[in-house]
């Protein structure tokens, strides 16, 4: 899915803080969740994105994929999906998939863990 319909919504959420910023990824895309130490498991950080150095955190994994962000909750409720703008379409190496807000006032991206992971992999931040 490239860009969500304007009316389109999902449930479960995995909203990701790194840093001061916020992140979601849809709770299905999300296999595992472990704590990640410095000297752990060698996986991208999504602190890389943002210009910020790697710290301890959260490990999302889900097969050959994984990503370590600062902290997350799981947010069970259905939220509206809006869509990505056609100005954005391929940003972040196409891991955009619109934006929820979880909360009153709050628009976060949602992403593509697959796609964010190999993004910051590549170094595209």
């Amino acid at each position: 899915m490239i860009a969500a319909e304007p009316s389109a919504h999902i449930e479960g959420l995995v909203l990701c803080r790194v840093g001061d910023n916020h992140i979601a990824f849809p709770a299905a895309a999300v296999g595992s969740i472990d704590q990640w130490e410095p000297g752990g498991v060698p996986a991208p950080h999504a602190r890389a994105a943002f210009g910020l150095p790697a710290a301890p955190g959260k490990l999302l994994v889900r097969g050959g994929f994984s990503l370590v962000v600062d902290g997350l909750e799981i947010v069970a409720d259905r939220s509206t999906l809006l869509p990505v703008p056609s100005m954005l379409l391929g940003a972040v190496g196409g891991a955009l998939r619109g934006f929820v807000s979880p909360s009153a006032g709050a628009l976060v991206p949602l992403l593509g863990l697959a796609e964010f992971s190999s993004f910051v992999t590549r170094g595209g931040a």
